[in-house]
C-alpha cells in the first residue's frame, strides 16, 4: 500500500513539474547580492529552542549558526543570478574553531565563483578580522576601531583569597600537566602550566597570521614592510585608514554606500538572507527514490558532563538524557551513522565511563564518528575515543587525559560560624567525605590510590579507542591540554577540519551504502529524562553541609560581583563550581575545570 502512494505522488510531481518550474523562476529574486549580518553568538550547530524563547530571541541579537550560514552559501553557489555574499561581521561571541568553520563556508562559496565581502560596521577585533580574511575585500566603516593584541591564555589564581575565607583546598591531580584546580591551591602560574599554554598561545598566533598573510597574498591590500604580519600586532589599537595600510582593510565605506561598493546598479537593493531564502527556493525534484534515505544522526554533547547536567539547554551533558538518546539512536533503522558533536571540557569521571560505554554499544551497531568543536578535553576526549574517528580544528583545545581529585575543607568555617560538627561511627573510614575537617593520611592515601585507579582506566581506554599501547598514551597524557593542530601531530586527532570531514569519515566506514544518504543531516539534543536501568550515582549532602556551603557562597558573592563586573574571566566564580562539584558526593573528575580564556 505504501508503495502505490509513493508511486501515485512521484507520478504527481512528474505532470505538475512545469507548474513548479514556473513557480521557482517567478519565485527567484532579481537581486544579485544576499546580505547577512552576523552578531553576538556564533554556534556551530543550531540550538533548538521552544516557542517562547523563540519569542524572546526575537527581540535581541539572533542566536547565528555555522550550520545555517552553510544553508546559504550553498543555496548562492547554486543560483546562477547571485553574484555575491555580504556579510556584515559585527563583534562575536565565538571560539577560533567555530570562527574556522565559518571562514571554510566562505571559502567554498568563493571556489564556486562567488563573490564574498565583509563589511566591519564598528568595533573589530581580532576574531572578526580572522573571519574577514577569508573574503575577497574587507570594507569597514571610516571610522571604525580596530583591536589586534594577539592571542593570550590567562588564568586567575585566588588561593589567598579562599584562605582568608578559611577554606581549604586538598586536590589530588594524576599527571604533570593536569593543572585545571591549580587556582585553587596555588598563587601563581607553575611551570607545566606556562609550558602548554606557551605551546597553545603559538598555535593561536600561527593560526592568524596564516590568515592574515593568506588573504593579503589572494588580495595585495598594501605591499610593502607595513603589510607584514608581525606590525599588525605591533600597532594593536588603531583606526580604519591604519588598517588600510597594514592590508586588513580595502576600502573604508558608510552603510548606504554598500550597494555602490558592491557594484549594484541604481535602484538595485541588497536583499536580506532571510527574504533571499524564501524567495530562492531549491528547484524541487521531479520524482524521488521509492526507498527512503537514510540519515546522518548529529548529537550536541555541549557542556560539563555529570549525572544530572547543568541548568539550561546545553548547559551539560546529562548521564540520563544523554544515554536514552544514544540507546534510541542505536535502534533507528533510518539512521547509518551518528557523528558526536563534543564540545565540552569534560566532568564526572564515573559517568563519561558510563557515557563510554554507550557510545562503545552504540558503534557496535552502526558507525559513529566524534567532531570536536572549540573545546573537548579530558571527559570530552574520554567520550570521543570510544569513536571510530576523531576530526577536529586546529584551534580545538583536547587532550587533557587525566584526572584530579578536589577535596574542599570548610573546618576553618564552622570555627569562624562557632559551629560545631560531630560524628558516631565503627569503621576508620565512615566519615571520608565530609567537608568539615581535613582527612587523615590514611584517607589522603586512600583518595590518591583512588585517584590513580581513575587515571590507569582513562589510559586504557585511550589506548584501546586510538589503538596504541599505553606508554605511548602515557607520553601524551599527564593531563597536558593540546590544540587540535598538536593532537592530530601525536595521533590523538585523525583527521584536522569540520563537518565535512567528518561526513566524510562516516561516510568512508559506511562504504557504498553512503550514496544513499540524506544530505540534510538529522540534528539530536539530549533532554533531561530519567533511566531506570541507570544507577544513582550520587545523594546530595546532608542539609547542614548543605547550609555551610550556602554561607561560604555567600561570603564570595561581593568578591565574585566586583570580579564579573571587572573581568568575568577572573575565574572567582569557578568555587561556586567547585561546590558544585563536592556536593555532588563525586571525588574524582575528568575535568578540565577553569580552562584557559583564549582571547
Amino acid at each position: 500500500m505504501r508503495l502505490l502512494v509513493l508511486s501515485a505522488y512521484n507520478v504527481l510531481r512528474l505532470l505538475t513539474w512545469p507548474v513548479w518550474a514556473l513557480w521557482w523562476r517567478l519565485r527567484r529574486s532579481s537581486t544579485r547580492w544576499v546580505a547577512l549580518q552576523l552578531r553576538g553568538s556564533l554556534d556551530e550547530l543550531p540550538r533548538p529552542q521552544k516557542r517562547w524563547q523563540r519569542l524572546i530571541s526575537g527581540m535581541r541579537a539572533p542566536r547565528r549558526s555555522v550550520y545555517e550560514l552553510r544553508r546559504l552559501c550553498d543555496r548562492i553557489a547554486a543560483d546562477p543570478r547571485a553574484q555575491g555574499l555580504l556579510l556584515r561581521v559585527e563583534p562575536l561571541e565565538a571560539g577560533y574553531a567555530t570562527l574556522a568553520s565559518a571562514r571554510r563556508e566562505l571559502e567554498r562559496l568563493r571556489a564556486a565563483g562567488k563573490q564574498v565581502v565583509c563589511y566591519l560596521p564598528a568595533e573589530a577585533s581580532q576574531r572578526e578580522l580572522y573571519l574577514a580574511s577569508a573574503a575577497d575585500r574587507v570594507l569597514a566603516m571610516p571610522h571604525a576601531g580596530f583591536s589586534v593584541l594577539g592571542p593570550s591564555a590567562a588564568r586567575t589564581y585566588f588561593a589567598p583569597l579562599l584562605e582568608r575565607l578559611g577554606v581549604q583546598v586538598l586536590v589530588t591531580a594524576e599527571g604533570r600537566f593536569k593543572t585545571a584546580a591549580d587556582p585553587f591551591v596555588r598563587a601563581a602560574m607553575s611551570e607545566p602550566e606556562r609550558e602548554q599554554l606557551g605551546a597553545i598561545v603559538r598555535v593561536l598566533y600561527d593560526t592568524l597570521a596564516a590568515a592574515f598573510r593568506r588573504s593579503r597574498a589572494e588580495q595585495p591590500r598594501s605591499p610593502g614592510p607595513e603589510a607584514s604580519v608581525e606590525r599588525v600586532f605591533e600597532a594593536g589599537l588603531f583606526g580604519a585608514q591604519r588598517a588600510q595600510e597594514l592590508g586588513l582593510v580595502d576600502q573604508t565605506a558608510f552603510d548606504d554606500e554598500l550597494p555602490t561598493c558592491v557594484g549594484l546598479n541604481q535602484g538595485e537593493q541588497l536583499v536580506a538572507h532571510d527574504r533571499y531564502y524564501r524567495r530562492a527556493a531549491p528547484r524541487p525534484a521531479a520524482l524521488r527514490s521509492l526507498r527512503q534515505r537514510k540519515k546522518v544522526a548529529i548529537v550536541r554533547l555541549l557542556g560539563a558532563i555529570s549525572e544530572r547536567g547543568g541548568a539550561g539547554a546545553g548547559a551539560g551533558i546529562d548521564l540520563h538524557g544523554t544515554t536514552a538518546v544514544l540507546r534510541r539512536l542505536a535502534e533507528l533503522e533510518q539512521v547509518a551513522g551518528v557523528v558526536l558533536y563534543v564540545d565540552s571540557p569534560g566532568g564526572s569521571a564515573v559517568v563519561s565511563e558510563l557515557l563510554h560505554r554507550e557510545i562503545v554499544q552504540l558503534d557496535a551497531k552502526k558507525p559513529v564518528v566524534t567532531w570536536m568543536g572549540n573545546v573537548a578535553a579530558s571527559g570530552g576526549y574520554y567520550l570521543a575515543s570510544a569513536t571510530r574517528a576523531i576530526v577536529a580544528q586546529p584551534a580545538t583545545l583536547t587532550g587533557s587525559i587525566g584526572v584530579v581529585s578536589i577535596r574542599p575543607v570548610i573546618e576553618r568555617v564552622l570555627e569562624q560560624l562557632q559551629m560545631r560538627r560531630e560524628q558516631v561511627s565503627l569503621t576508620p573510614y565512615a566519615d571520608l567525605n565530609a567537608l568539615t575537617r581535613a582527612p587523615s593520611d590514611a584517607e589522603v592515601a586512600l583518595l590518591r590510590a583512588e585517584t590513580a585507579r581513575f587515571y590507569e582506566r582513562f589510559l586504557e581506554v585511550v589506548a584501546s579507542g586510538r589503538k596504541r599501547s599505553r606508554d605511548e598514551v602515557y607520553a601524551l597524557a599527564q593531563g597536558r591540554v593540546w590544540t587540535g593542530h598538536d593532537a592530530h601531530k601525536n595521533g590523538l586527532v585523525d583527521v584536522l577540519g569540520g563537518y565535512y570531514e567528518a561526513r566524510a569519515a562516516l561516510a568512508a566506514l559506511l562504504g557504498s551504502a553512503a550514496a544513499l544518504l540524506d544530505p540534510e543531516p538529522m540534528f539530536v539534543s539530549p533532554q533531561r529524562r530519567e533511566v531506570p536501568s541507570l544507577p544513582k550515582l550520587t545523594a546530595p549532602r546532608d542539609a547542614a553541609l548543605a547550609a555551610i556551603a550556602a554561607l561560604v557562597q555567600k561570603r564570595t558573592e561581593g568578591a565574585h560581583a566586583v570580579a564579573t563586573r571587572f573581568d568575568e574571566a577572573l575565574g572567582i566564580g569557578a568555587l561556586h563550581d567547585l561546590w558544585t562539584l563536592a556536593e555532588s558526593g563525586e571525588r574524582v573528575f575528568a575535568y578540565g575545570l577553569g580552562l584557559p580564556l583564549l582571547c
